[in-house]
């Protein structure tokens, strides 16, 4: 459990001080350290076997069959692993290198409260989301990507690391829908339009819904069907999101104030996911957690009064804190894939 707090604490350290460096290294550092603590994990990880055996199992597969049996981008890397005759390491590294480049580097040079937002995120994303869900972890890399690239108005290569995102992982259809409200708002389209391209994604949504569900749960055992961590995480996330309602107005000059609008509406809809299946609305609710992190950044750049600000890191910091040891105290899975933390660099020593 310590170890996951010293890298909590670590995280916050690099945000805070990265501002300091004009470099980039500090920042750099914590890249680097993230993607070798997620990507270079030993047995982290509740599906940790099943993506073991299904690594195992694809090196008699054909290209067409590995991109096909999987989300065609995981599927593609575990090809170029295998000829490679590397380990599940490799594919591991990888995911975890694009996760983690999305994390860090995608709001540098707006966010400048930038500690916040690593400690924000990192309970539960980069310590649990990471290293459990591969696949979706490298499709919320492309995703953050394509959302910084949005705000630059550059839309075409936005829409490409959209696409990157979808076959990484199904569930990155509602990264997409994220991104089209991002566009739609920047952009001033008419509702028209937005309800348009809003119903032709749920189309698709309605059309891949079978293949989405099994993609939720082919990695999945039977005894973990059921997410009953997903209401109290939601109901922490209700800190953040009473936070920017609250300050709605101020917020609104802000370069990501779309972003966070967008990831509370979709906030919403985990709600109503959860009654569906618990499973589903804990998977979708994981694309929201960066936007959390913009949040109380974007607080702490946008409030003049030190009480004020005091407040928000306090908050950020509780949540944080809280988030992170009642899930490694409480959750059955931390004790039994995340505890004790172990790194395959650990034999070296």
């Amino acid at each position: 459990m310590l170890t996951y707090n010293l890298y909590l604490l670590l995280n916050f350290l690099i945000g805070y001080f990265s501002k300091l460096d004009r470099t980039k290294f500090i920042l750099f550092s914590g890249f680097f350290i993230s993607s070798i603590f997620i990507g270079l994990r030993e047995g982290i990880g509740a599906d940790w076997n099943n993506y073991l055996k299904l690594y195992l199992n694809s090196n008699f597969f054909t290209f067409g069959e590995n991109v096909s049996s999987t989300d065609a981008l995981y599927g593609l890397i575990t090809f170029i692993g295998h000829s490679l005759s590397l380990d599940i390491y490799f594919v591991n590294l990888v995911c975890a290198i694009i996760f983690c480049y999305g994390i860090f580097f995608s709001f540098t040079k707006v966010i400048k409260r930038y500690e916040l937002y690593l400690i924000a995120i990192t309970p539960y994303l980069l310590v649990v989301a990471g290293p459990n869900f591969s696949r979706q972890s490298m499709a919320i890399g492309f995703f953050l990507i394509a959302t910084k690239l949005l705000l630059k108005d550059k839309n075409k290569t936005a829409l490409f690391f959209s696409c990157a995102a979808l076959l990484s992982h199904s569930s990155a259809v509602f990264s997409v829908l994220i991104c089209i409200y991002i566009y739609i708002k920047k952009n001033k389209i008419s509702p028209r339009i937005f309800v348009s391209l809003t119903s032709i994604v749920f189309l698709l949504l309605i059309i891949l819904a079978p293949r989405i569900i099994d993609k939720f749960f082919f990695y999945t055992e039977e005894v973990s069907r059921n997410s009953n961590g997903v209401y109290f995480r939601l109901l922490l996330y209700s800190i953040p999101y009473s936070l920017f309602l609250i300050k709605y107005k101020s917020l609104k000059s802000t370069p990501y104030f779309y972003f966070m609008k967008a990831s509370f509406i979709l906030y919403i809809l985990c709600f109503l996911l959860t009654q569906i299946d618990s499973i589903i609305g804990d998977r979708v609710s994981v694309y929201i957690i960066p936007a959390q992190g913009v949040i109380f950044a974007s607080l702490a750049m946008n409030i003049k009064l030190h009480f004020d600000k005091i407040i928000i890191y306090l908050s950020a910091i509780i949540f944080s804190v809280l988030q992170l040891n009642i899930w490694l105290y409480f959750s059955v899975w931390a004790e039994k894939a995340w505890l004790p933390y172990d790194n395959l660099l650990f034999g070296f020593f």
